[in-house]
């Protein structure tokens, strides 16, 4: 099934106010498409609560299942948030647990 991280964004967007994220989606070998939520804030969140917050917009199909946090995003010479350079940093990130 085709997912838009656009589309999961717009939906989660006032959940997260003041704080940047995005989702990215990868291929992964054996469990086909993964989704990864990024996050830049000075908030320290956990796991369960992202997901928490997620769950009460999301479709199961649509959770992510990898979460991160990042002291700062990429920007493209438009100044718009460069998904390929994150998706490349992504394993550079804390993981939040």
């Amino acid at each position: 099934q085709k997912i838009s991280t656009k589309h999961i964004e717009g939906k989660i967007n006032s959940l997260f106010e003041g704080d940047v994220f995005v989702i990215l989606a990868s291929k992964h070998p054996m469990f086909g498409n993964l989704l990864s939520f990024v996050i830049r804030t000075d908030k320290s969140y956990t796991r369960k609560e992202i997901q928490s917050k997620l769950r009460e917009r999301l479709e199961r199909n649509e959770m992510p299942h990898q979460y991160y946090k990042a002291e700062e995003f990429p920007f493209t010479s438009s100044m718009k948030i460069d998904r390929r350079a994150l998706a490349n940093q992504v394993s550079t990130f804390i993981a939040i647990s």
